[in-house]
């Protein structure tokens, strides 16, 4: 085989294919492979999310390398081109048709993989997980003052008096935001409000 011009430049050259056919030495196989394992790592680094390994096994010669990958089995090829001064080559990453079915349906299934989603989509999806998760609900009745000594007075039985109308609309507040104005009323055995407004209603003149 001629002389890798990746391996001239490693040795000081300047790149440049070499005319010269030979074996590769110790030393380059020894070079070659460690540009392969940095390779493996920059390749396992790309592909971490869905949790692929790529690991050096050894080198295989060109006759070994047909009788792992038949002629007639299927194979998913990428290839990629490499300018190193006035050379040009191309790195080609062959992948069985089994395995890269796999990959697909892996990266099909992963969320880091979906196509890009617009603004519109993400606040959708948002809005369909936000449906369910559990916010505390308050229905209440602000800005009710009492005199201190009626407080002090308070025995059991006692009616204490509100300046406000029974009649007069509460407010439901969820997570301590204003939401709507409603009233009390029950279902069954249990406690509810009835909205009567989406707008929840403005406080009075001296209350908070």
């Amino acid at each position: 085989m001629r002389l890798s011009p990746t391996i001239d430049v490693l040795l000081g050259g300047e790149g440049k294919n070499s005319e010269t056919t030979r074996d590769l030495t110790e030393i380059e196989e020894q070079v070659l492979e460690g540009i392969i394992r940095i390779m493996c790592r920059e390749l396992q680094t790309s592909w971490n999310a869905i949790a692929l390994e790529f690991n050096f096994g050894q080198r295989q010669q060109i006759l070994q390398t047909q009788r792992l990958m038949p002629p007639e089995e299927k194979n998913l090829c990428l290839s990629f081109e490499i300018k190193m001064s006035e050379t040009r080559g191309t790195l080609n990453l062959a992948v069985p048709a089994v395995v890269s079915n796999a990959l697909l349906r892996k990266i099909s299934a992963d969320f880091s993989y979906q196509r890009p989603r617009s603004p519109i989509e993400d606040r959708l999806r948002i809005q369909k997980k936000l449906l369910d998760c559990f916010f505390p609900v308050e229905l209440s009745m602000p800005g009710l003052q009492v005199p201190l000594q009626n407080l002090t007075e308070l025995v059991p039985g006692n009616i204490l008096g509100f300046s406000k109308s029974v009649s007069a609309p509460a407010v439901m507040l969820v997570d301590d935001v204003l939401l709507c104005a409603a009233t009390p009323v029950r279902v069954g055995s249990r406690c509810a409000a009835r909205v009567l407004s989406l707008e929840a209603p403005l406080p009075s003149a001296g209350e908070p």
